[in-house]
């Protein structure tokens, strides 16, 4: 994962990262980094997987509720290599 991301991104100074199970926090939090102005409420108002719905009661999932444990675990898993880059969550 860590060479995907350094292939495009590798030669830009100072580039910020997300994660993917966090992405609306993350994503907050980098523009209040970058004071940019934005809709906070509306980001977290909007935090569904477009295309993926609970089948049971027809209504959209959040990224991180759509995702199995076994993703998850990968998905943790594949960060140590960040962690070893001074990557740290949000």
């Amino acid at each position: 994962m860590w060479d995907y991301y350094q292939h495009y991104f590798g030669k830009y100074p100072n580039v910020q990262y997300c994660k993917m199970e966090q992405l609306p926090v993350s994503l907050i939090h980098v523009l209040k980094l970058n004071n940019e102005e934005f809709d906070e409420q509306d980001i977290l108002n909007n935090i569904y997987v477009h295309g993926a719905n609970d089948r049971t009661k027809n209504t959209p999932v959040t990224l991180e509720a759509s995702m199995t444990s076994d993703q998850c675990k990968r998905l943790m898993e594949s960060e140590k290599k960040l962690k070893e880059f001074d990557y740290n969550a949000f």
